[in-house]
């Protein structure tokens, strides 16, 4: 998408910002259940990727980096999409919110928290509140019904991955984002 321009693509940079959202999405999923993670972007070579330390960057530089691929969403996103299932710019202001919530609570090494930043703690309520106030989103009127069949994308549901059944794929509603979790043998 780099190489096309705006003219060639019209949709270009709100592709490269949904890109940029799932890429914020799997570094904060890695973060958070990992904390030590690489940090892998377009800019590096196949060489380069191979030989990426998970402690390249401190805590608060890997967040950093996350961050920027929310900002990027938030400021090239619509706030709506006609599609289910893209990202808009709600949803990457609602990431932004939790990445900044987990940089407002310094930790050392043990996860002991060490410190609280009042003004990332005040951009998580700046941002939420837009989220809030946008008036997409709402509290689902029975709190059980998050976890149960039937009610996928409820009022709750600021972004979800969506699966596919009966699709005439092998594979249709695998989840190959969970495929670390088990041998392949």
């Amino acid at each position: 998408l780099t190489a096309l321009t705006d003219a060639e693509f019209p949709d270009r940079t709100k592709r490269m910002a949904e890109m940029r959202f799932l890429r914020g999405h799997a570094h904060f999923i890695g973060k958070v259940m990992w904390n030590h993670i690489p940090y892998i972007d377009e800019t590096l070579t196949r060489e380069q990727i191979l030989e990426t330390s998970n402690v390249a960057l401190s805590s608060d530089e890997l967040w950093n980096k996350i961050a920027e691929d929310f900002q990027f969403a938030i400021d090239n996103l619509p706030a709506t999409q006609p599609e289910i299932g893209r990202a808009n710019q709600l949803a990457a202001k609602a990431y932004l919110a939790k990445v900044r919530l987990y940089q407002a609570y310094t930790q050392d090494d043990a996860h002991n928290v060490t410190g609280i930043d009042p003004a990332r703690l005040n951009l998580v309520v700046n941002l939420t509140t837009e989220v809030i106030n946008a008036g997409k989103y709402s509290l689902q009127p029975d709190f059980a019904e998050n976890f149960l069949n039937g009610y996928d994308n409820g009022p709750e549901s600021i972004f979800a991955i969506q699966y596919s059944i009966n699709d005439g794929t092998a594979i249709g509603r695998l989840s190959m984002s969970t495929s670390l979790n088990y041998s392949l043998a």
